[in-house]
């Protein structure tokens, strides 16, 4: 690889890896070192586009991505960051780049999944809470045959 190639990876690298870090929060880069294992200078070296990783180093950063990725239901193409840094190619793999549609599919899918989760779960709070304040309602019309029912 020669030198301008090089800092085309860097470069190339390393916004991919500044932009998915901070779609996943990851603003500084110590908090992502101890996660990942490779120090925080490293870290934003890479980020910056000022070096290029190793691929031991970038197998623990992409390892770290596809986990916290994968904990908020998010997807990111592992062989994009091997890719966008020039430590492979497409056509070496025989593979074709992940379609950005397909990754915003994933990612509305797991916001679909978020949203009626918290749905559900404000409706089954709601239902107690009727259920609650009918018991309640009833235990003080037993004591007081009295007061009235709506009705």
């Amino acid at each position: 690889m020669s030198k301008d190639e090089t800092a085309v990876g860097r470069e190339a690298g390393g916004k991919h890896l500044d932009k998915v870090l901070n779609e996943l929060g990851f603003r500084g880069n110590v908090e992502f070192a101890e996660i990942s294992g490779v120090t925080d200078g490293s870290i934003s070296k890479y980020r910056n586009g000022k070096a290029l990783p190793t691929t031991g180093s970038l197998g623990k950063i992409v390892d770290a991505i596809v986990a916290e990725a994968d904990a908020r239901g998010l997807y990111y193409d592992p062989v994009e960051f091997y890719v966008r840094f020039g430590l492979i190619t497409r056509e070496a793999l025989q593979q074709e780049p992940v379609d950005e549609i397909f990754v915003e599919l994933i990612r509305l899918d797991h916001e679909i999944e978020q949203f009626e989760f918290e749905h559900q779960l404000f409706r089954e709070q709601v239902q107690a809470l009727m259920d609650l304040t009918r018991r309640r309602l009833d235990a003080v019309r037993a004591k007081d045959p009295r007061r009235r029912t709506a009705g």
